[in-house]
């Protein structure tokens, strides 16, 4: 049995590894395996590290653009209960002070304004219209400023919000509202 050993270690037999791979000259080099592997070591945190701080702003871009449709869809939701007011009476929408804030609130399946504010929509949201003088120039286009038109008025529709990261943000939708009944 020694003799068949011998002989496949010379002739390099199937499980023969060369010495080199595993021999160091150890002149001048220790404790340099050890640096190796405290370098890939430091590679690999870095490496975990940096896909975890991706991972956290792909979830927190996540949630910016939750909240940024969210507070989107309850200014056009704004605008739409001042059309509901609007088509209900324009006198509803006359009898406003211009650019003061109203709240639009849904009492007993109608939509009404309020002076004061009703508190927050689903936790962080406070939202509020606007509406606005428009003036006419001579040939009855809107103008920064000339005569008053008492059937037209900019409605601004304003979303607020404190995000997570304590930052607040608004989102404003603009829409021109007139007595279209005037014009049956």
């Amino acid at each position: 049995m020694k003799h068949i050993t011998q002989s496949t270690k010379k002739a390099g037999g199937l499980f023969h590894i060369p010495y080199s791979i595993f021999h160091r000259e150890t002149r001048g080099e220790r404790g340099l395996g050890m640096i190796e592997i405290i370098v890939v070591i430091a590679l690999i945190a870095a490496s975990f590290v940096a896909i975890l701080q991706l991972s956290f702003l792909e979830r927190r871009s996540q949630d910016l653009a939750r909240e940024d449709t969210a507070a989107y869809m309850l200014a056009r939701e704004t605008l739409e209960a001042t059309r509901v007011i609007r088509d209900e009476d324009w006198a509803n929408i006359t009898s406003l002070n211009f650019d003061t804030p109203y709240y639009p609130i849904l009492s007993s399946g109608v939509w009404e304004f309020s002076a004061t504010n009703p508190g927050n929509i689903n936790v962080i949201y406070t939202r509020w219209v606007e509406v606005s003088e428009v003036f006419r120039d001579g040939s009855d286009n809107i103008a920064p400023t000339g005569t008053s038109d008492i059937d037209t008025v900019l409605a601004t529709s304003r979303v607020s919000w404190v995000t997570a990261g304590g930052a607040t943000r608004t989102i404003e939708l603009e829409i021109y509202l007139t007595n279209w009944q005037t014009y049956k």
